[in-house]
């Protein structure tokens, strides 16, 4: 049970390496979330696109919750553990990329 769960979450990994590129994301070995680095040229306020994203049904989380400094880094912390399908997952991943990819103010036309 163990190595299937660890096998899901290096398969969930790899996916969001394929849509979000893998200088953008950190994740330790066997963990069921990564950070995702936010592109500077998208000017998104990482609490903003956490709300959009959890509005799209993806498990996000602004840096600054995990913050001690009151300095927290343009990240986000998704979460691709749990109870959801590798294609939930997928399209989670989906919904990331093409919101980052845009500019912060276009997302109050996609929703």
């Amino acid at each position: 049970m163990i190595k299937a769960i660890r096998a899901e979450a290096i398969a969930r990994l790899k996916l969001a390496e394929q849509y979000l590129g893998r200088h953008r994301i950190a994740s330790a070995s066997g963990a069921f979330h990564l950070w995702l680095k936010l592109p500077r040229a998208s000017n998104w306020n990482p609490s903003e696109l956490a709300v959009q994203l959890r509005s799209h049904g993806v498990s996000a989380v602004a840096s600054a919750a995990f913050s001690t400094d009151n300095h927290p880094p343009d990240a986000i912390r998704l979460c691709f553990g749990g109870p959801i399908s590798r294609d939930s997952w997928e399209e989670g991943l989906q919904q990331v990329a093409d919101l980052i990819d845009q500019p912060a103010y276009l997302s109050s036309l996609t929703t």
